[in-house]
């Protein structure tokens, strides 16, 4: 698959630098050697901080919708529809999504009220939107709005049976694309890795 390449190219570029950031010391570029006693310490330090990238935090709720999509029905009911250009639903299945979309719609209500209404607990200290932790928190939440949302539908439609199978809908995704998660990780280590061989010290700290 695509991402297994992807994730094979990425792993060789990794390993590949260790090499090349020797040779390149070894023919007087100024280059950051990963084989010297210097880049070994930078490498070992920085596993911990890259690890915890931030960039995961955009990856895995992205990962989290598309599995609860997939788990919830909701990808078969679109396919379906689209492959016939008509929708069925049955008459649970209209409740429930009647009901996940207002659900969701609950939601982004009571955020935005968190913001304009009379206690705007999410504005920043000064009152504004940006920086705030609404505006931090915003990617974040409309896709766990949109989780949950699904999580309701499949259970009230009858696609999912006991309180097991409802909560599947909250780590399917991790199960089914992991494999993007390491690819976040590897993408963000190869350009750390990249960014001391080549001398650019300043990374930025959103990775």
């Amino acid at each position: 698959t695509f991402a297994s390449w992807l994730l094979a190219a990425l792993l060789a570029l990794h390993f590949l630098w260790f090499p090349v950031s020797w040779l390149g010391s070894a023919v007087g570029m100024p280059w950051g050697n990963l084989m010297s006693v210097e880049g070994i310490r930078w490498y070992s330090s920085h596993m911990r901080d890259i690890l915890c990238t931030p960039a995961l935090a955009y990856v895995i709720p992205l990962i989290v919708l598309v599995g609860a999509v997939e788990r919830s029905g909701v990808w078969e009911m679109l396919r379906d529809g689209f492959s016939a250009n008509r929708f069925h639903l049955t008459y649970r299945q209209r409740r429930a999504l009647g009901f996940s979309i207002g659900l969701f719609l609950f939601f982004m209500v009571a955020v935005f009220l968190s913001v304009v209404g009379p206690v705007p607990v999410l504005l920043s200290v000064t009152g504004q939107v940006y920086p705030s932790p609404f505006f931090i928190a915003l990617y974040q939440s409309v896709p766990m709005g949109l989780t949950f949302s699904l999580m309701a539908y499949a259970s009230l439609c009858g696609h999912l049976r006991g309180w097991r199978e409802c909560l599947s809908v909250l780590y399917w995704g991790v199960g089914r694309h992991a494999v993007w998660i390491f690819i976040t990780v590897m993408a963000v280590w190869l350009f750390k890795v990249s960014a001391y061989v080549c001398g650019m010290w300043e990374v930025p700290a959103s990775l």
